[in-house]
């Protein structure tokens, strides 16, 4: 019986078991597939021709397809529908704007009424094209109202709110408190003393809140991150600082000494670029030193002095502390961005030395914009009388717009390495 070969049990044919696949044969591939002219940088060919060897069959090949060239240019109203349509939706998701919070001129003095400032809510260009592009635009912009008042803004995932110069501590809180269950993906505050922790219109202003439903008292007072994380109930004794859950982006805008707008005259197109230092003044400076130890508490997981913290990895901001810049010229090619860097008083004596001759060549070899700040003449030949070495520390800032990183690379390093003697001084 246990000679026998059982009948049940098969017996695979050594002919199925599949070779093992050595160096040398995998080298026999590779020879097969450049005599044939094939590609031999992909897996799957070699794959192919070592199963040819193997097996003794031959795959049936595959004719690559080769791109016919355009021969004519299709003008744009010729395009399919469903084309036009498609790069309608693109051009709208693709464009992103700021938009600034004012207060409302009736109640300026007071700080009750907040806005969108007239130059930011701006319509969105493709809701003016035609009527294709605004049906595309009606079904990807959203009809928000981010303020107590009546104006309609279209508002896209994309989108910032800005609270800027004319707004205070009391807009942060009463905006979250209105607006903090809606989507608010990005998040952007100046670095001023009035927006982190008070009013300036009244002293007691940030421990009493006033909103549609009367007046209600903040209990310890609020920042506006505390604003911006949310504090239970039981520690403010009300609901007025419910946080905002969707901000996955906040900007702390450092004033720049190159682009500096005025409350409310700043256009929607405006973008961000890393800030170069801690601020202009010695209070922004303090602001943004205390932003700087919450974010690290955050990180830590420590609370900021309204209850446990509730930012974990998944769920947390990225806080970026950053400038307003310009728009981003796009017809100067793809893949720009803007920086900048601070140079000495007496390195931007170099630099427009000869009518700023070295900055022109410079710009035009890289093809990057570089910008200078609007007092640097009044302080260049204030520091030349002075001739004293206290003048030595003072630092500017030079924007280095529309250009690829190794072009604002390049002109970094230029501008650090350019001696005196190659700039022949103006008379």
């Amino acid at each position: 019986m246990s000679g026998k070969l059982q009948p049940d049990i098969a017996v695979l044919p050594t002919q199925n078991f599949q070779k093992r696949r050595t160096p040398l044969a995998r080298a026999e591939a590779s020879r097969r597939l450049r005599t044939q002219g094939q590609d031999v940088k992909t897996s799957k060919s070699v794959n192919i021709a070592l199963k040819e060897i193997s097996t003794g069959v031959n795959a049936p090949t595959v004719t690559p397809k080769v791109r016919e060239l355009l021969k004519e240019f299709i003008l744009f109203p010729d395009l399919a529908a469903e084309l036009r349509i498609k790069i309608w939706g693109l051009v709208a998701r693709s464009e992103s704007r700021i938009f600034e919070l004012v207060f409302h001129p009736l109640t300026k003095q007071s700080h009750h009424i907040f806005k969108v400032s007239k130059q930011t809510n701006r319509v969105p260009a493709i809701m003016e094209t035609n009527r294709e592009s605004r049906a595309e635009g009606e079904r990807i912009f959203e009809r928000r109202i981010f303020c107590n008042w009546s104006d309609v803004c279209g508002f896209s995932t994309l989108d910032t709110i800005y609270f800027g110069e004319s707004t205070c501590i009391r807009t942060v809180v009463d905006f979250f408190h209105i607006f903090g269950k809606t989507r608010l993906p990005r998040i952007a505050m100046l670095c001023t003393e009035n927006i982190h922790t008070k009013c300036d219109w009244d002293n007691l202003n940030h421990l009493f809140l006033a909103t549609g439903h009367g007046a209600k008292f903040i209990r310890g007072g609020c920042t506006n991150i505390q604003a911006l994380h949310g504090i239970p109930e039981e520690i403010t004794l009300n609901d007025m600082v419910p946080g905002s859950y969707s901000t996955r982006e906040v900007f702390i805008v450092i004033k720049s000494e190159c682009d500096q707008y005025a409350a409310g005259t700043m256009p929607n197109t405006l973008s961000f670029r890393p800030a170069l230092h801690d601020g202009l003044r010695w209070d922004d400076r303090r602001v943004r030193y205390n932003w700087t130890m919450n974010i690290d508490c955050i990180n830590r997981g420590f609370d900021i002095g309204c209850g446990s913290n509730r930012w974990t990895k998944r769920n947390c901001p990225d806080f970026k502390f950053v400038s307003l810049a310009p728009e981003i010229n796009t017809r100067k090619g793809h893949n720009l961005k803007h920086d900048g860097m601070m140079v000495s008083i007496h390195d931007i004596q170099k630099l427009v030395a000869d009518s700023g001759k070295f900055i022109a060549d410079l710009e035009n070899r890289t093809g990057v914009d570089i910008h200078f700040p609007k007092d640097l003449w009044k302080y260049q030949y204030t520091a030349i009388g002075m001739g004293s070495q206290s003048t030595s520390t003072i630092e500017f800032e030079i924007g280095l717009y529309n250009g690829t990183h190794e072009a604002i690379e390049k002109c970094k390093e230029e501008i650090q390495l350019v001696p005196w003697h190659e700039i022949p001084k103006e008379n």
